[in-house]
């Protein structure tokens, strides 16, 4: 996997991909403009990936990046009790580290956990990482998505380290963090067999 994201990596399984007739996990396009585009799209070890990334960006040196990665056959795992795991891999790969949630929902009859991550410094690197997470349980498969900032690095959980010359960077950060949270509630979500929901109408 090429993302940033350690945590993703220490929880990896080998299991097979399967094809879902049931259910569909919808990704509307990331808003920004110019649309981000599609890095990635193949297999990890976990099962299938997508990666995007700003136009201008590289998975290899990338400043954002949304993952969404599909489990096959880890349906029967909670929400919460997996992105807990994510979290507390976060503390293991970093330093100086904040983590809010799991937060348990119910969206189109699934269960929903959200949170974040606020990494100070990542372990070996010269930047820290904010890291927004929505995992979904689906009938087939547990849905991973996350959406990461890499950032100054920090020595003080949950805070910035942006000079006083770089006020409008890190402005930016903050609005396109409320943004990133808006998209994970209402740009991603999974439609099942059956779904009276009109977004999964169309």
């Amino acid at each position: 996997m090429k993302t940033d994201s350690a945590m993703l990596t220490a929880l990896a399984v080998l299991l097979p991909a399967v094809a879902s007739a049931a259910e569909r996990l919808v990704v509307k396009p990331y808003p920004a403009d110019p649309a981000w585009v599609l890095a990635n799209d193949g297999m990890s070890q976990v099962g299938p990936i997508q990666e995007f990334i700003p136009v201008g960006q590289t998975l290899e040196d990338h400043k954002d990046i949304l993952s969404v990665l599909t489990f096959p056959g880890m349906q029967q795992v909670p929400p919460a009790d997996f992105l807990r795991g994510l979290l507390g891999g976060v503390n293991q790969a970093c330093s100086a580290v904040l983590v809010n949630g799991p937060v348990e929902r119910k969206e189109d009859g699934f269960k929903v956990a959200y949170g974040q991550a606020y990494c100070g410094q990542q372990n070996g690197k010269s930047y820290g990482l904010h890291i927004f997470f929505k995992i979904i349980q689906g009938r087939e498969a547990l849905y991973v998505i996350n959406r990461e900032f890499r950032t100054p690095a920090t020595t003080t959980p949950g805070a910035l380290a942006f000079p006083p010359e770089r006020k409008e960077e890190a402005l930016a950060l903050f609005k396109a963090e409320g943004e990133a949270n808006t998209y994970l509630t209402s740009g991603i979500y999974l439609c099942g067999d059956g779904t009276t929901e009109a977004r999964c109408r169309s």
